[in-house]
C-alpha cells in the first residue's frame, strides 16, 4: 500500500511509519517540522513540508494514489489550546477538513484519524467508553471531538472510509516535551539533569499511558482491516503521577518532586475502556508502564550522553573553526612585520616610482611557508611589496599573479628572478 501520514516526523508518526515499512508498504509523509524532527524517520520516505492547512496539499493527493491516509498533525497541547484557541482550530479542524477533503477527492480507501482522550472531560465512570464522549474541559479536547464528526459525517457526505482512534497518554522514544502524553519526556528529562520533577496538582490524578509501539500495532491492524467508526486505545489501566515518578525513580535517582497549582483544562481522572479494539482489531497491548518507562529511559539516557558529548566538542570544533579563519589575516600580519622590519634596497625598479617604492626580501625555509601566496616550496622566490599607487603588476611569462592583502594597503606578490614588473 502506499500510505500517507501526516505529522510523520514526530515521534507516535515516525513510529507508526517504521512499522508499516516494517511490512512493506511505501510511505510519506506530510509535515511542517513545527514539532517533528526529520532524523526521527530513518526508513525510506517520500517527505512533503507543508501545513496540513495548505490548499497545496490537493498537489500532493494528486500525484500519488494513496490507500490509506494516517492523520496525525496536530497541536497537542492542552494549556496551548485554552490560551490560543484559534490557532489550535485552524491546526487540529480545518487541517483535519482539509485532508479529509483531498482524500475523498482523490480516491483514498481509508483515513484513520488520532483523536484523544481529551474528548471524554472529567468522565462521571472510570474506565470511559466510547459513547461516554463530549464533557471535554479543554479546546484541545472540543476539537478532537469535533474532528471526529467531521470524520463520520465525510463517510456519509462523500463515501470517505474512517475510521477515529482515541489515544490515551502515548509516550515512548522520541517524544518530544509538549503535550498531555509529554509528561513522561518531561519527568526523564528532568531526572536525567538532577532537577526535580514539576507535578501541576497533588500527583493523585491519574492517567492511562499507553506505549507508543503499541499504538503503532493497533493503527497497522486499523489500516489493514475493514474497521471503522470510532475505538480507544489504551492498557485500561490508571496511573497516578505520583506512581509514575515512583517507577521513574527506579532507574534513576530524582530529587523529591514540587507541586504547583493545577493547570486549566486538566483532568483530575483518565482510563479508557479498549474493549472493542481488542475484539474488533485482535489487538491486545503488551507493553506494562514499567516495561514501556524503561525502553524509554534508555533511550532519553543515551540521547543526554550523546548531547553531552556534543556539548563538549562544540567549543573545541567553534575554537578550530575561528582559527582557520583568522589564519589568513594573521599570516599577512606577520609577513608585513617581517618585510617593514628587514626592507633593505630591492634590485629591482619600477618606471615612474622613486626608491623605496619596491622592496624584497628572501625568505628562509620557515618563514618562506607562512606565505599564503605560494602554492609550492621555491628558495630562490622574492616576496615583494608593491605599493599600489603606480599600478603595477607582476609578470611570470605570459601569465600575471598577485595576491592582496586585505589587513594593509599593500598588495603582496610572488616574484622569481627573471621576472619584470611593469
Amino acid at each position: 500500500m502506499k500510505v500517507l501520514i501526516t505529522g510523520g516526523y514526530g515521534f507516535i508518526g515516525s513510529t507508526i511509519a517504521e512499522r508499516f515499512h516494517k511490512e512493506g508498504h511505501d510511505i510519506y509523509v506530510i509535515d511542517d517540522l513545527s514539532t517533528g524532527r526529520k532524523e526521527h524517520l530513518t526508513v525510506p520516505h517520500k517527505a512533503y513540508l507543508m501545513d496540513v492547512a495548505d490548499p497545496s496539499c490537493d498537489e500532493v493527493f494528486a500525484s500519488v494514489a494513496f490507500d490509506v491516509v494516517i492523520h496525525l498533525a496536530a497541536q497537542v497541547d492542552v494549556a496551548t489550546s485554552m490560551r490560543e484557541p484559534v490557532a489550535d482550530t485552524r491546526t487540529n479542524v480545518l487541517g483535519l477538513v482539509n485532508i479529509l477533503n483531498c482524500a475523498a477527492k482523490h480516491g483514498v480507501k481509508k483515513l484513520i484519524f488520532a483523536s484523544s482522550a481529551a474528548v471524554y472531560g472529567n468522565a462521571e465512570r472510570i474506565p470511559v467508553k466510547e459513547e461516554d464522549a463530549g464533557q471535554t474541559q479543554s479546546v484541545y479536547g472540543l476539537n478532537k471531538w469535533l474532528g471526529e464528526l467531521y470524520c463520520g459525517r465525510w463517510g456519509d457526505y462523500y463515501g470517505l472510509k474512517t475510521l477515529c482512534f482515541r489515544f490515551a497518554n502515548v509516550y515512548g522514544p522520541k517524544q518530544g516535551n509538549g503535550g498531555e502524553g509529554g509528561v513522561v519526556s518531561i519527568f526523564l528529562e528532568a531526572a536525567l539533569r538532577g532537577e526535580p520533577i514539576q507535578v501541576f496538582g497533588d500527583g493523585t490524578q491519574t492517567r492511562d499511558f499507553i506505549y507508543v509501539g503499541d499504538i503503532a500495532d493497533a493503527v497497522l491492524r486499523g489500516a489493514t482491516s475493514d474497521a471503522s467508526g470510532v475505538m480507544n486505545l489504551s492498557t485500561g489501566r490508571e496511573t497516578s503521577i505520583n506512581e509514575l515518578i515512583g517507577i521513574v525513580r527506579e532507574f534513576h535517582p530524582i530529587p523529591e518532586p514540587e507541586y504547583r497549582d493545577p493547570r486549566p483544562g486538566d483532568i483530575g481522572r483518565s482510563c479508557l475502556d479498549n474493549e472493542t479494539a481488542k475484539k474488533t482489531l485482535d489487538w491486545v497491548p503488551l507493553f506494562t508502564v514499567r516495561e514501556g518507562l524503561e525502553i524509554t529511559y534508555e533511550w532519553a539516557a543515551s540521547r543526554s550522553a550523546r548531547q553531552a558529548l556534543a556539548a563538549e566538542r562544540k567549543p573545541r570544533r567553534s575554537w578550530h573553526k575561528r582559527v582557520r579563519k583568522l589564519r589568513g589575516y594573521a599570516e599577512n600580519i606577520i609577513l608585513l612585520g617581517i618585510l617593514v622590519a628587514y626592507m633593505t634596497a630591492s634590485p629591482y625598479s619600477v618606471p615612474g616610482t622613486g626608491a623605496g617604492s619596491v622592496s624584497s626580501l628572501y625568505f628562509a625555509d620557515g618563514a618562506f611557508l607562512w606565505n599564503p601566496a605560494v602554492r609550492a616550496r621555491d628558495r630562490r622566490s622574492h616576496c615583494l611589496l608593491v605599493r599600489p599607487e603606480f599600478g603595477g603588476r607582476l609578470v611570470l611569462g605570459e601569465r600575471h599573479y598577485g595576491y592582496s592583502i586585505p589587513v594593509s594597503i599593500f598588495d603582496l606578490f610572488v616574484l622569481r628572478p627573471g621576472s619584470r614588473i611593469r
